[in-house]
């Protein structure tokens, strides 16, 4: 078995959506395509039938003291044929008096083991053959799995078994094929992860509800593939969500746009970004764009959106929540700031002129340049910068 080709397999199947009011506290999924990937490997230790090893990876979600509704998570199929297998997950608090090498505490206390009762969860999977792919469930019971208070990390393990397991669209794995079992591996775009992973010294299936389980610090480079590499075990948690709404005009730019201009929109809670969007404003349509951003269901209170993007000044918005979502309205974008300084100034005057009768798209210089998002850096690009001269961002 080549477990070398998988590198460049890219294509994921996505079999579970993410419910529209549910908010990411955590997201290592990949957005389509990936390089990094771990086997597991069979644990000939285990004595209740075919079982994998573990692998545990810290993950500190972004907010939490609440119960999360969605679970997701990853696959990889490196057999020739399909295989139906149970794919396995276990939390720990990271609250051990030892310590990872990057500094994080190891697994201590199962989660929920002491009341109501300790939690985990299997999903059976009927995997096709040479297959990646992700699954979720987006219907977690309430106080299944308790996300912990802000600031306090998790550990999570994943295997896989086929114990009792009988034949589905596929027969159960056997050890050979559950040696070719693995789980994508991403580094996370919501929420962090240090680059260690937890290898246990026990079967994993004899681990439900252990504290402080002995086993061993790995650096991810010296266990995933391609060797040498870094990344997260993917996997992402979700809590219920509220939305905010509302529009975002790009001041002093022509409704035939030349080419794509693009806004980043953060949402802040004090110094902490609690989520993220990309807004792409399209050529030829009118430059008036409607948004909407999650945020956890239980955030109350003010809260900023930081709007940002070349040409324009950065801007905050403050809304106010209240657990059911709310209007950010219309949100106006000041032009002119071409070379992104912060500041509308004599350099983005001289830059204009420095790019004066560029053409775009496929022009040279700064794209920004063409203020206005004509198609060409003229007279009028210039107007522009003199007249909001002085701004600054927010």
């Amino acid at each position: 078995m080549n477990k070398n080709f998988l590198a460049s397999m890219v294509a994921i199947t996505t079999l579970a959506g993410i419910a529209h009011a549910q908010f990411p506290v955590y997201n290592a999924l990949p957005p389509g395509s990936f390089t990094n990937y771990i086997f597991l490997g069979t644990d000939n230790t285990a004595t209740t039938g075919v079982v994998s090893a573990m692998v545990m990876d810290d993950v500190a979600p972004t907010t939490g003291g609440m119960d999360a509704t969605g679970f997701s998570f990853t696959t990889i199929n490196a057999n020739t044929v399909g295989v139906r297998v149970r794919a396995n997950f276990f939390f720990w608090l990271a609250d051990s008096a030892t310590n990872a090498p990057t500094g994080i505490p190891n697994p201590g206390t199962y989660l929920l083991n002491s009341t109501p009762a300790p939690t985990g969860f299997g999903f059976t999977l009927n995997l096709n053959p040479n297959a990646a792919n992700v699954w979720g469930t987006n219907a977690l019971p309430a106080g299944f799995l308790p996300v912990p208070a802000p600031g306090q990390k998790l550990w999570v393990g994943m295997f896989y078994d086929a114990v009792n397991l009988t034949a589905g669209a596929f027969p159960p794995a056997d050890a050979t094929q559950m040696d070719n079992l693995a789980t994508i591996m991403f580094s996370p775009t919501i929420g962090t992860s240090t680059d260690t992973v937890f290898a246990p010294t026990a079967a994993a299936d004899t681990l439900f509800g252990v504290d402080n389980p002995a086993g061993t610090n790995l650096d991810h480079t010296a266990l995933l593939m391609p060797a040498g590499s870094s990344a997260d075990l993917s996997c992402a948690i979700r809590v219920p969500g509220q939305n905010i709404t509302g529009t975002v005009t790009l001041n002093d730019t022509v409704d035939a746009m030349a080419l794509f201009r693009n806004v980043t929109i953060k949402l802040m809670q004090g110094n902490t970004e609690l989520n993220s969007l990309f807004v792409t404003v399209n050529p030829n349509t009118a430059t008036t764009s409607n948004f909407t951003i999650g945020a956890p269901a239980s955030l109350t209170g003010p809260v900023t959106l930081v709007f940002d993007g070349s040409p324009y000044l950065k801007k905050n918005v403050t809304v106010n929540l209240a657990g059911s979502g709310a209007d950010a309205g219309a949100v106006a974008l000041q032009n002119g700031d071409v070379d992104n300084s912060t500041e509308v100034d004599a350099a983005d005057i001289d830059q204009v002129i420095t790019d004066f009768g560029q053409m775009w798209p496929g022009g040279t210089g700064m794209a920004s340049s063409d203020v206005d998002d004509s198609g060409e850096v003229d007279a009028a690009d210039i107007d522009i910068v003199i007249a909001n001269f002085g701004a600054m961002d927010d």
